[in-house]
């Protein structure tokens, strides 16, 4: 008998088979490099980003982490103008030409949900150094055990 997949499968599949494809684009423009976010308010922006075109990495869902005017921001950009949810503007390199790894993204109101991102290069669940999930997980962390 045949074994149907489920719908987390199929979402995983369709994961792999967009990364391998933007990967195969980005490798063609320079920038091959997969940027993770393993921890967000809004679920819609974890996952996998690979480049699409100059300064725009897409994820499975169709959330787009962008540059624009010498800043970075995560939103939904299928529309114009977009609508950003989480910027790196506060604390962030400015005019940087790869996404900023490690910095403080801040929730952008109204579309941004607490907690902020992190972008990664390392894999989520892979237990990288780099395996960041929010700030508020690298706060906790950081406090004392309690006894």
């Amino acid at each position: 008998s045949r074994v149907h997949a489920t719908p987390m499968r199929s979402q995983q599949r369709w994961i792999a088979l967009a990364a391998a494809w933007a990967a195969m684009a980005a490798a063609e423009d320079g920038d091959a490099t997969i940027y993770y976010v393993c921890a967000a308010g809004d679920p819609r922006f974890v996952g996998a980003y690979a480049h699409t075109e100059a300064t725009t990495y897409v994820n499975a869902n169709g959330m787009a982490l962008f540059r624009h005017n010498s800043f970075w921001y995560l939103g939904d950009a299928r529309d114009w103008p977009p609508a950003t949810a989480y910027r790196c503007v506060v604390d962030c390199p400015r005019g940087q030409a790869t996404p900023p790894v490690g910095a403080a993204f801040t929730v952008a109101e109204p579309h941004g949900i607490d907690p902020a991102p992190t972008l990664s290069v390392v894999p989520c669940g892979s237990g990288g150094s780099d395996d960041a999930g929010t700030r508020e997980d690298d706060e906790e962390e950081d406090a004392p055990a309690e006894l």
